[in-house]
C-alpha cells in the first residue's frame, strides 16, 4: 500500500517545477531581456475556472475515455465556493451543486502539497486536476471569498 501512495504522490507532484527563461539570441541575456522576462513572469496568472456565477466558480473536468466513447467532447462542470484562508493558514473550498448546496469541503496549506477532503481522503496536490486548479486559483489570489449564507448553520 505504501508503494502505491508514494507512486501516486510522485505522479501528482510531477510537473510542478517552473521552466527557466531562455537566453536571448546570441547566447547572452541582456538587462533589458532579463527585465522583460521578469515582467512576463510577474503578470497576473490566468485563472483555471471557466465561469463564475452567484459566487460559484466552475471548473471543467477532463473528458474520460468512457465519455469520449459515448460521444461526449467536453468535461463535466464542477462548482466550488472559496471559503477563504483559515487562521491556521489553510485555504478552504467547498464543492457545491448548481443550487449552492455543499457536498464536500477541502483544505490545503500554503504552499499546497496535500489536499485534505471532508470525506476523509488526502490527495496529492496536482495543479492540472480540477481540485488542484481550484487551490492554484486560491493561492494566486484569483478567488473571492463567498459571502456567508443567512439562515444556515455552520458544521
Amino acid at each position: 500500500m505504501k508503494g502505491h501512495i508514494a507512486a501516486g504522490l510522485a505522479l501528482a507532484l510531477a510537473g510542478c517545477g517552473g521552466e527557466a527563461a531562455a537566453p536571448a539570441p546570441g547566447g547572452s541575456t541582456s538587462a533589458a531581456a532579463t527585465t522583460e522576462a521578469a515582467a512576463e513572469t510577474s503578470a497576473a496568472p490566468e485563472p483555471n475556472f471557466v465561469e463564475r456565477r452567484n459566487g460559484i466558480y466552475y471548473y471543467l473536468s477532463q473528458v474520460s475515455e468512457n465519455d469520449q466513447k459515448d460521444g461526449r467532447g467536453v468535461g463535466h462542470a464542477v462548482g466550488f465556493r472559496y471559503l477563504g484562508k483559515a487562521a491556521d493558514g489553510d485555504f478552504k473550498v467547498a464543492g457545491v451543486t448548481d443550487g449552492g448546496a455543499t457536498v464536500m469541503t477541502a483544505t490545503c496549506s500554503d504552499p499546497c502539497k496535500i489536499i485534505h477532503v471532508s470525506t476523509g481522503e488526502a490527495v496529492g496536490y496536482e495543479p492540472t486536476t480540477v481540485i488542484g486548479g481550484v487551490f492554484t486559483d486560491a493561492m494566486n489570489g484569483l478567488l473571492e471569498v463567498a459571502p456567508a449564507k443567512h439562515g444556515t448553520t455552520s458544521k
